[in-house]
């Protein structure tokens, strides 16, 4: 049965009704008959051709080879027993760590046992996190761990917003006047910028151009990508992201239209008002000049050094978010090539990356005895820094220019540090 072509029969069938048409009509009751054993033989071959390749599940993904020969159950069992080192490099974490992750995404991600035993948690969550250390396709995952390629594809997605929900509120803090001077303070001792809490600036994330997407999400580099728009803190993580604009909008753009802006704007993350004490973000040449965002003076024309030394100065605290993009692509490769998955899925894998950032960042800060400032009734001094009257309410623009100008003075004399003048004559800011 299993040599019989349903193509060929097909063939012989309409060969013997042409046939068939063109004889005489005392041969046409023994072709007919013909034909008819050959249609009965057709569908006998078709229907068990059908049944034959229906299955649960392909010998090579069932639980026992998994067991056998699956990743998961030999090669990451093996690491953790003998060499710490590897395990850390193929999941990006330490064994504590991981553990410490699986009690806190096992439970969005376990499944009941209904027909057959499933795939456990332990597993989904090492499918997930050595597709985002790796960037490598879902179909080599699925020959490694065991797994149906559909079955992969759905793993990252769930366990991509298992991370997502189950770490959102651990790694990222509601906005008070108490974190907002902790982080300034940070900033202060750290990257000697007086009042800042954050950095900010977008990054494209490539992906596969989507069905049906046009140009909307092509960008000025050439690729499609999605915006990961995210303000930074002094240690390097992440506070506040803004996931999934098209790659074509502009950094400007998305921050405006964003809830992050939006809130800004609105003043609806509890920030001091300026005339009580300056607090600021900063950013490059892409972003608006505003009461709360400072950027460089424009370089169209000749600067002199007192606005260079500001230039280097911002930008030596707006470094901070380009190097926490540095750090998450570096740990998780899946930055590294075009993701091929949808675009919900797409955005679930950079939120969980994001979550895992900080994260990772925060057990480490733990392991090294860093504790996270209390809060604390002590506000931050402005020394050389000194208040702006309120003035009238069409004079935004000229109020955030006064704020930079203050700024600028404040560098080139108490918040001055040895190093600049040699820094803003030797470079371009």
């Amino acid at each position: 049965m299993e040599s019989i072509n349903c193509r060929i029969l097909l063939c012989s069938i309409g060969a013997l009704v042409i046939k068939m048409n063109r004889c005489y009509p005392v041969q046409k009751y023994s072709l007919q008959q013909q034909v008819i054993k050959l249609y009965k033989l057709y569908k006998l071959v078709q229907k068990y051709h059908k049944t034959n390749k229906r299955m649960w599940v392909r010998d090579v993904f069932k639980e026992e080879q998994r067991l056998l020969q699956g990743t998961s159950s030999n090669l990451i069992m093996e690491m953790r027993r003998t060499d710490r080192n590897k395990f850390f490099n193929f999941l990006r974490m330490a064994p504590e760590t991981f553990d410490l992750l699986l009690s806190i995404v096992g439970p969005y991600v376990q499944k009941k046992l209904l027909i057959r035993e499933p795939i456990p948690a332990k597993v989904r969550l090492e499918i997930t996190l050595r597709y985002l250390a790796s960037g490598d396709s879902m179909t080599s995952l699925s020959y490694n761990f065991r797994v149906g390629k559909q079955s992969v594809s759905r793993i990252i997605f769930e366990t991509c917003n298992a991370i997502w929900e189950g770490l959102k509120n651990k790694v990222f803090y509601d906005p008070t006047d108490a974190y907002w001077k902790t982080i300034a303070q940070t900033f202060e001792e750290k990257w000697n910028f007086k009042h800042c809490i954050g950095a900010i600036d977008g990054k494209h994330v490539n992906i596969q151009a989507l069905p049906k997407s046009g140009s909307a999400y092509y960008n000025y580099k050439g690729t499609h990508s999605i915006n990961l728009l995210a303000i930074a803190d002094a240690d390097y993580k992440f506070i506040m992201v803004d996931i999934g604009a098209p790659g074509r909008m502009s950094d400007s753009g998305i921050f405006r239209d964003s809830r992050l802006g939006m809130g800004f704007e609105q003043n609806n993350f509890h920030l001091p008002p300026p005339e009580d004490n300056l607090i600021v973000i900063v950013g490059d040449e892409a972003f608006p000049l505003t009461n709360y965002l400072m950027r460089p003076y424009p370089r169209r024309g000749d600067l002199d050094l007192r606005k260079k030394v500001f230039n280097y100065r911002l930008s030596r605290a707006r470094r901070i978010v380009e190097n926490a993009f540095g750090i998450l692509v570096s740990k998780w490769r899946v930055f590294r090539k075009p993701i091929i998955a949808s675009e919900d899925t797409v955005r679930k894998i950079v939120q969980a990356c994001v979550c895992l950032h900080n994260f990772l960042l925060m057990q480490i800060a733990e392991s090294q005895n860093y504790s996270r400032c209390e809060e604390t009734n002590e506000s931050v001094t402005t020394d050389g820094l000194s208040n702006i009257k309120r003035t009238g309410t069409n004079t935004f623009s000229r109020r955030a220019a006064q704020y930079r100008e203050l700024f600028a003075d404040y560098f080139c004399n108490a918040g001055a540090v040895e190093w600049q003048w040699q820094k803003a004559l030797n470079n371009e800011y």
